[in-house]
């Protein structure tokens, strides 16, 4: 078997910032449309460049499949943040974590003032991306404004998106963006998830029929807290995404959702069903993709 390393940094247990980490006000000060470049790591991990407070030049990875920001512990320390202790929800388990309000977070000209976030320790990510990784940018900061992003070109363009052919509404919106999925003809509700690899389902959400399937290979992984749980993979007949068939049909089982809100059936990484370019259309209220 061999291991592998989810980055799941989904769901903040309920708490007093709430309310302020869902806002979905304008980005001050945004221009109509702002492209930003990116580098790719595995295929699928998008970095970027940032800015937090005063301190400039950080990377941060773009992470969809989280709701909230998430700062390094070392980078806290040097802008001298100081918060109250939170519990966050990883794949079977839970990490301990701070609660702060982050100064200011910029990327390219877009930036966010007094930005509710959370402090951890990202050196599990790190070591999953090769490079280091001062913060996680999630949809409370990414959310505001529609983006796309463009795998080939390896840019983010933040602002008003063109109607695209291949698109469905969210189920849910910011800051957590689902879609339907059909799977082996049955219906699942996914996490559209940038910072996931595969398309990934929790085995106890499902119906028998998907349930049932034969695993080709068994794989034990951890979470950031590096506590181990089991994937299984399965191959799938058939993924629709609204009327599109989609490739490769490999997916991962697995049982680690036992700390999350589980009213979401799994996460859909979009490269693993080799999308080339994806687009959050906030305005409109949907994904869409080519």
């Amino acid at each position: 078997m061999r291991p592998t390393r989810w980055l799941w940094i989904v769901l903040v247990l309920s708490g007093p910032c709430s309310s302020q980490m869902m806002s979905q006000a304008p980005i001050g000060g945004a221009p109509q449309r702002v492209a930003i470049p990116f580098k790719l790591y595995q295929d699928y991990l998008i970095v970027v460049h940032g800015s937090v407070g005063t301190f400039e030049g950080m990377n941060f990875l773009i992470d969809t499949g989280a709701n909230v920001t998430s700062i390094d512990r070392k980078t806290a320390r040097k802008l001298e943040l100081r918060g109250h202790d939170a519990k966050l929800a990883v794949l079977d388990g839970k990490v301990r974590v701070e609660r702060v309000v982050l100064p200011r977070l910029q990327i390219g000209s877009i930036r966010v003032e007094s930005l509710p976030g959370l402090v951890q320790d990202l050196s599990f990510v790190d070591r999953l991306v090769g490079v280091r990784i001062d913060a996680i940018v999630g949809l409370d900061f990414l959310g505001r404004n529609s983006f796309t992003v463009d795998y080939e070109s390896q840019k983010m363009v933040f602002g008003p998106i063109e109607v695209t052919a291949s698109e469905v509404p969210f189920r849910t919106p910011a800051p957590m963006v689902t879609v339907d999925v059909r799977v082996n003809a049955e219906a699942v509700k996914l996490l559209v998830d940038t910072g996931t690899q595969n398309l990934l389902l929790f085995e106890r959400q499902l119906r028998n029929g998907l349930r049932r399937l034969p695993t080709r290979d068994v794989r034990r992984s951890f979470n950031s807290d590096s506590t181990s749980f089991e994937t299984k993979e399965i191959v799938l007949s058939k993924i629709q995404l609204g009327t599109a068939d989609l490739w490769p049909r490999k997916a991962f089982l697995t049982d680690g959702n036992a700390y999350f809100d589980q009213s979401f059936d799994g996460a859909l990484g979009p490269r693993s069903l080799g999308l080339k370019w994806i687009a959050f259309d906030f305005e409109r209220g949907s994904f869409g993709w080519r």
